[in-house]
């Protein structure tokens, strides 16, 4: 026998809640504008919202205690019947078609909608996830492609952005940063077709992610390193910059804690970070002897760090022993800062 929950008592409807999880829940709230209700009541706390565009529809994420869940997926078709369903969401209704998922996916639903209703689709998801939620959490979009990018203004605060592609023209980025001013951190899982500016508004990003792909690869064997990488080295201004499976020349590296050293750049620095494609060790012979480094005397600074750098998609969290780094300090007593090179990766942090 079954019983509606509604019937429930509250304070055993709250219990009941509780045990749902996040899709579970989000289901629940597009029943009725009652049980929408009732699912904002639980208090939901969130950290992070998620939109992943594809350019053909759309999936919410939600970041919750360090963990990504998979919340809704809407599905762009070429047609739904007349007999399908009406659904009320964020406040707008549109016709829907309700599909059910294998057991062995990860959404139990999704729902399929019409090309002329997706600008409402996108508005009205973004609208109904924030209702359901106590804090206002942060915004972030991830676009798989070109036509992902091109409906992506319609998803509004966005403060952190992942670019998910074989190929990104560079002034389709510039293009992109300078019409969403206010970026926190851009994670970049694309090649770049040209370097950038010396005056691009992506030097002045918090927190910045490059990622190799199998292209990058593949044209940096046969063409030899990146240009791009270099300049992204050299101009970066923000607090975080992390690569993984890149190939540059160790000389950009050197050239960063140079100018680090004599404070001409990197004033805000706090973390860079590199890792090699896995069949590419970092040849880096002699070229840390020019610094001096001295080994960590137990008192100078902590001896870990706990990273958070709020990288989109970016697992940097957690403390990391730094007692066995190496460490430099700025030229005139400036700060210190800890170093450790391996074969595969380089590690810089800055104690503030």
């Amino acid at each position: 026998m079954s019983l509606s929950i509604i019937k429930l008592p509250y304070l055993a409807q709250i219990e009941v809640l509780k045990q749902l999880e996040l899709q579970e829940l989000f289901l629940m709230s597009l029943c009725s504008e009652k049980s929408k209700k009732l699912v904002q009541t639980v208090n939901l706390k969130v950290e992070a919202l998620k939109f992943s565009l594809n350019g053909e529809g759309i999936q919410v994420l939600v970041e919750s205690n360090e963990h990504v869940h998979c919340v809704a997926s809407m599905k762009l078709v070429q047609s739904v019947s007349r007999d399908d369903t009406s659904i009320k969401l964020g406040g707008s209704k549109f016709q829907y078609r309700c599909i059910e998922e294998p057991p062995t996916n990860y959404l139990s639903h999704t729902f399929q909608y019409i090309q002329s209703d997706e600008k409402i689709v996108f508005e009205s998801i973004q609208h109904h996830m924030r209702t359901l939620f106590r804090d206002t959490p942060q915004v972030q979009l991830e676009l798989s492609s070109i036509a992902a990018l091109s409906k992506a203004d319609v998803i509004k605060d966005v403060t952190d952005t992942i670019f998910s592609m074989e190929t990104l023209e560079t002034s389709v980025l510039e293009n992109y940063l300078s019409t969403r001013q206010d970026q926190q951190s851009i994670q970049l899982k694309a090649r770049l077709t040209w370097p950038l500016a010396g005056n691009s508004r992506l030097w002045h990003v918090k927190r910045l992610a490059v990622h190799g792909t199998f292209a990058d690869l593949v044209n940096q064997i046969l063409l030899g390193p990146s240009v791009v990488i270099p300049g992204i080295i050299r101009n970066f201004g923000g607090e975080h910059l992390c690569f993984t499976d890149v190939m540059y020349n160790i000389d950009s590296w050197r050239q960063l804690i140079r100018r680090w050293r004599a404070k001409e750049a990197y004033h805000d620095l706090r973390w860079f970070s590199t890792t090699s494609p896995a069949a590419l060790p970092i040849i880096a012979g002699t070229a840390l002897d020019e610094f001096n480094l001295v080994r960590w005397d137990g008192i100078r600074r902590p001896r870990t760090v706990k990273l958070d750098s709020k990288i989109v998609n970016f697992i940097m969290k957690g403390e990391i022993d730094c007692s066995s780094w190496m460490d430099i300090q700025q030229d005139g007593g400036g700060k210190w800062a800890s170093i450790k090179m391996t074969d595969h990766s380089i590690c810089f942090v800055v104690w503030d």
